[in-house]
């Protein structure tokens, strides 16, 4: 509502203070009483309801929600988001699954069992990834890049004095594995 009439946007806002604590939050809950793996706690959906074409047309094309990853308890309420589209059907099916962020935070993209921190797979046809840079200028700067990095300290992308490898150390590889007639893994590099 604004100023008594209604604008079509949903606003919430929070209190003061810093943090969370001042924070507009939006709660969406289930009413079960008994979660388990699998069960939907809240979701979100993107559709056109007014679209006059009706069929698919009018069905979620999008949608995120959070899927409990274990049983609860009274110390356990591991969740998942999941991020699902729709080309045909309704996104809000675990078929239409895109993205998944685990309880453990690796993000699976046509995975939903990762366990890398970024997986990517793909069913049928090759898993890409590529990393792109639009400009005319032909520097580092201005390009892709797979970057392979160290610390010594436990703080992300800070070095310090003394951070330092040692020789030999293995900052980062490339490996390429396929199977073999036996249904063995095997290694090219």
């Amino acid at each position: 509502l604004a100023g008594g009439t209604m604008t079509g946007n949903l606003q919430v806002r929070g209190g003061t203070g810093t943090g969370f604590d001042g924070a507009g939050k939006l709660t969406l809950a289930t009413n079960e009483g008994t979660i388990v793996d699998g069960d939907v706690l809240g979701a979100i959906s993107f559709n056109a309801p007014g679209e006059g074409s009706e069929g698919d047309a009018i069905l979620p094309a999008g949608a995120i929600w959070c899927e409990a990853d274990a049983t609860f308890t009274s110390s356990v309420n591991n969740g998942e988001l999941v991020f699902a589209t729709a080309s045909s059907g309704t996104a809000l099916t675990s078929g239409a699954e895109a993205m998944r962020i685990t309880s453990d935070g690796k993000v699976g993209i046509g995975n939903t069992t990762p366990g890398s921190m970024l997986e990517i797979s793909k069913v049928s046809g090759s898993a890409s990834l590529e990393l792109s840079s639009w400009s005319a200028t032909a520097t580092a700067a201005h390009a892709g890049a797979l970057k392979f990095q160290k610390s010594g300290t436990a703080t992300v992308n800070t070095f310090t004095a003394g951070d330092h490898t040692t020789s030999g150390e293995i900052l980062g590889r490339v490996e390429a594995w396929g199977v073999n007639d036996s249904d063995s893994a095997t290694l090219s590099s």
